[in-house]
């Protein structure tokens, strides 16, 4: 699963800076966490930005339970990376 929702976030943000997925397998389908920078979500409000990519998840329909979208443009990013807030691990 985590495979098949990276090449589609890929093919739909090919410009992404930082993109990281967690994808946690349960009972009734998994929780996907979504960790992404594209310059796609610069100006858009955080519904906005949660749109973009529930968009791109809808395809998987039931197989995802729940998920954590966690979108950011370059400028948030550069911002939680000064405070330390993420890692790239």
């Amino acid at each position: 699963l985590e495979s098949r929702i990276r090449k589609k976030i890929l093919a739909r943000f090919p410009e992404h800076q930082f993109l990281k997925i967690g994808v946690v397998q349960g009972n009734c389908g998994a929780g996907v966490t979504i960790w992404i920078c594209a310059p796609d979500f610069e100006g858009l409000s955080l519904v906005k930005q949660h749109q973009l990519l529930q968009m791109e998840l809808k395809s998987f329909g039931d197989e995802i339970h729940k998920n954590t979208l966690k979108p950011m443009s370059p400028e948030q990013y550069r911002k939680k990376k000064e405070k330390g807030l993420l890692t790239e691990q």
